[in-house]
């Protein structure tokens, strides 16, 4: 969207704009074809249980070091990445 699409959406809607899921996660991951297929192995656990967070997080595993999963799904409370 541009400035003035963001603009006029603010003023029409009487709220800013947030972010779209899709602008998020292509700042993260390689390419339109890794989200893809990240969303298409989410939908496959979501069919079979699994509650599963798609956005982009990071998980700090050392100091200034950082994993960053495509996927968290978890179920019964365990958590898988």
């Amino acid at each position: 969207m541009t400035k003035l699409g963001e603009w006029v959406y603010a003023k029409l809607a009487s709220k800013p704009v947030t972010p779209n899921e899709y602008e998020a996660l292509i700042k993260e991951h390689k390419s339109e074809r890794h989200i893809s297929i990240i969303y298409t192995v989410g939908d496959l656990f979501s069919k079979h249980g699994f509650r599963v967070q798609r956005e982009p997080i990071r998980i700090e595993i050392a100091e200034n070091r950082y994993y960053q999963p495509d996927l968290a799904i978890s179920k019964e409370g365990e958590t898988f990445f």
